[in-house]
């Protein structure tokens, strides 16, 4: 007679057991370093993450133009994504946010709805149809398809930077102001409209074309003369975002420079639907 041998069970588990993670494991993380700018991974299209703000920027019809975040959230890592997509998207950094000598009364400029401060945003919206112009021209190489208004306007902008030429007009507006020169605030304004119009009439919706502003922080001194110049800035980039299918510009800001410009712009609630946050969504894995 053989004997069963008893088989002892070992005890099973009550369901699956949680993972644990070591202690001060989240102590440890490092996500969203201040200098990941210059992380040379930023350059490799594999370590990015389709995230709302890298989608809304790649969407013309988004209606998201400003990019506001801390530092190490990811402008920077959005702005090399963008350009990496498009050979029709600029990048621009201005460094004009340090003005040297006060120019304005600026007093005459507190009031944003009126002329002298409508006069200031015209300007930016030409320089920032330049860069479309330049744009535009590098991806066909000719000149032809451009109305008289557009040549006349191209033929000139390689003359000066961004910034020289946007400070060339800005110098005009002032002297204007200064001397109570209506008429030739009018003729700054109508030459930008005139400018807007043409734009429209070549249809640059069929390819479409963006400009990114970035890098503010870099060159930002904080005075309210810097502060003036953004907030026409601001205004300029959605103006012409808006007003011209086809051509966007992109502002990347810092959050308190941002939240500066809200607190002085009384038409702020017109920027403020086109604003992205990016502290919660950091656009790169580096």
């Amino acid at each position: 007679m053989t004997r069963k041998r008893k088989i002892e069970k070992e005890p099973t588990l009550a369901g699956p057991q949680p993972l644990r993670l070591p202690k001060n494991a989240i102590e440890k993380l490092n996500i969203g370093q201040s200098f990941a700018e210059y992380d040379p991974a930023l350059l490799d299209p594999q370590v990015y993450v389709r995230t709302p703000a890298i989608i809304a920027a790649l969407d013309p019809m988004s209606g998201k133009y400003f990019f506001v975040g801390r530092r190490g959230t990811g402008k920077t890592a959005l702005r090399t994504y963008c350009l990496e997509q498009s050979r029709r998207t600029q990048v621009i950094v201005p460094e004009l946010f340090s003005p040297t000598s006060i120019v304005f009364e600026l007093d005459l400029l507190e009031n944003t709805r009126k002329g002298p401060f409508r006069t200031l945003v015209s300007v930016f919206k030409r320089t920032l149809v330049d860069e479309l112009l330049i744009l535009w021209l590098e991806t066909h190489g000719s000149y032809t398809e451009l109305s008289p208004v557009l040549s006349d306007e191209l033929s000139t902008v390689f003359q000066d930077d961004f910034d020289s030429r946007t400070l060339k007009f800005i110098t005009s507006v002032a002297r204007a102001v200064s001397f109570k020169e209506d008429s030739t605030l009018t003729t700054i304004n109508k030459t930008t409209k005139s400018l807007m119009t043409e734009l429209k009439l070549l249809e640059i919706d069929r390819e479409n074309y963006t400009l990114i502003v970035d890098s503010i922080d870099d060159f930002w001194d904080g005075s309210e003369l810097a502060l003036t110049y953004l907030t026409a800035l601001m205004h300029a980039c959605l103006e012409l975002s808006t007003q011209v299918p086809g051509a966007r510009a992109l502002l990347l800001l810092r959050e308190n420079i941002f939240e500066r410009v809200r607190a002085r712009d009384s038409e702020s609630s017109r920027v403020e639907t086109s604003v992205t946050g990016l502290d919660s969504m950091p656009l790169s894995l580096s």
